[in-house]
């Protein structure tokens, strides 16, 4: 991970790349890390996670109909309140 090697966020990195390519005239999509099975799923989650705190990560899972295990969602969250604290 090009962020954790070099110690900036994942924010400054995009920008770097972002001037990188105005500069260079280089018009190329630049995408951090693979893109996760649930990104489309965030804004359901973390609501569902806001009324329902109680809810085990297996019944937001069901509830949502979720493409990924538990832990994936677990690790996931984890990730998304570590990327918004950047």
């Amino acid at each position: 991970n090009v962020s954790r090697a070099f110690g900036v966020s994942k924010r400054t990195v995009y920008y770097m790349l972002r001037r990188l390519q105005d500069e260079q005239g280089i018009r190329r999509k630049f995408r951090i890390g693979r893109r996760s099975k649930l990104e489309p799923f965030k804004q359901q989650i973390l609501a569902l996670r806001e009324a329902s705190p109680d809810l085990s990560m297996q019944e937001i899972c069901d509830a949502l109909n979720l493409p990924v295990s538990a832990s994936a969602l677990i690790r996931k969250i984890h990730d998304w309140s570590r990327d918004a604290r950047d």
